[in-house]
């Protein structure tokens, strides 16, 4: 006989786990969009370091906008967990929060440039798995 509720857990951490990697791939792959979106069409013409730094500046805006539709599409695909919903979704979150510690505890230079926007994605994160998980309950 299998226990329902370890089956449960065992689904309910497997889907953090691959959510977590999910919602990364998706914020990573926005900013390489952008990047060259606008090496691409919008400022051709300069080297390598010039979009490199380019990239460095402009990474934490892409991940403030794309943070809330990101985080909402999870919170709306983890609302299936019903009772472990929250769970689930805090989970991601609180997996974002210390990969992006340790992120920020790297930067020297960029610091105070890319906190701001970390304290705003992280923000957006939370509150795009909430409205997510409670737009499917209502």
């Amino acid at each position: 006989m299998v226990n329902t509720s370890t089956t449960l857990d065992l689904k309910l951490i497997g889907s953090i786990l691959i959510w977590f990697l999910v919602t990364i791939v998706l914020m990573v792959g926005a900013a390489y969009l952008w990047v060259f979106i606008y090496s691409l069409v919008i400022n051709s013409g300069g080297d390598q370091a010039y979009y490199e730094a380019y990239a460095q500046r402009a990474s934490p805006v892409v991940a403030v906008i794309t943070a809330f539709p990101v985080f909402f599409l999870m919170g709306k695909y983890m609302r299936r967990f019903e009772a472990g919903a929250f769970v689930a979704v805090a989970g991601v979150v609180i997996l974002h929060i210390l990969m992006e510690a340790i992120v920020l505890s790297t930067l020297n230079d960029t610091f105070a440039y890319v906190l701001g926007f970390s304290v705003a994605a992280m923000c957006l994160k939370i509150a795009g798995g909430y409205f997510g998980m409670r737009r499917e309950a209502a």
